[in-house]
């Protein structure tokens, strides 16, 4: 802890309430991983499993009192995700006087995240959980998943996704709040464009729909892809 100055150290050593987990895209497989890994190495804890607001992802958040270092270390260590780490980490070294959040909201555009009873759905298939847990085949995991996800509250199946310039964001935001559309808009790595709108549908047609609308409208390239 040589280069950290004092602030951030006194931050760290500081302790908070849980570590928190955000898995986007409904990967229930990763899920079952992370949730797995945490029974291992918190046996005493309390773990609580939430669908997201949004219905796409899962929160996992362990009840344990931790250093803000030890949350994360664990976060990184188990593969949270890695822009909230990030945001943690810059916010602390920007002032490192402020509060420090492992933030994951319960409610985003009304609607509220629900919470599972993980370890029951689980105990239906203990034969199934027995063997992954003892062999660790993949084959494994994605039937255990395909089992789970049956009863979780995961709807949006669907997405469609569009690379555009920066000149067309405002447009493109306007479009997507007056539509009432459920997306959200990442910085794009694909050639010749600024941004990657990302729109959630729970059908296939209706994901190509709205693709075909903003190539009209905006001629924006799109292709669509099914999400666990």
């Amino acid at each position: 802890m040589v280069f950290c100055s004092k602030e951030i150290k006194k931050l760290l050593d500081k302790k908070v309430d849980y570590i928190g987990f955000d898995i986007d895209g409904g990967n229930v497989s990763k899920l079952l991983r992370l949730y797995f890994a945490l029974k291992k190495a918190f046996p005493r804890s309390k773990i609580d499993v939430y669908v997201s607001s949004s219905r796409r992802g899962f929160h996992v958040i362990v009840r344990k009192k931790v250093s803000v270092l030890e949350n994360l270390y664990w976060r990184a260590l188990l593969g949270d995700d890695n822009i909230r780490i990030s945001l943690n980490l810059r916010k602390m070294f920007s002032n490192p006087n402020e509060s420090f959040n492992d933030v994951l909201f319960d409610i985003k555009k009304g609607k509220h995240r629900v919470k599972i009873n993980l370890e029951k759905i689980l105990a239906k298939h203990s034969g199934l959980v027995k063997k992954y847990l003892e062999h660790k085949r993949w084959e494994d995991l994605i039937a255990l998943s395909d089992l789970v996800r049956m009863e979780l509250p995961v709807i949006k199946k669907w997405i469609v996704c569009m690379p555009f310039s920066e000149e067309k964001f405002f447009e493109i935001e306007e479009i997507c709040e007056s539509c009432g559309f459920d997306y959200s808009i990442f910085q794009s790595y694909y050639p010749d464009s600024d941004h990657l709108l990302v729109v959630f549908s729970k059908a296939r047609d209706d994901a190509v729909r709205i693709g075909n609308f903003f190539k009209k409208e905006l001629g924006l390239s799109f292709w669509v892809k099914e999400i666990y």
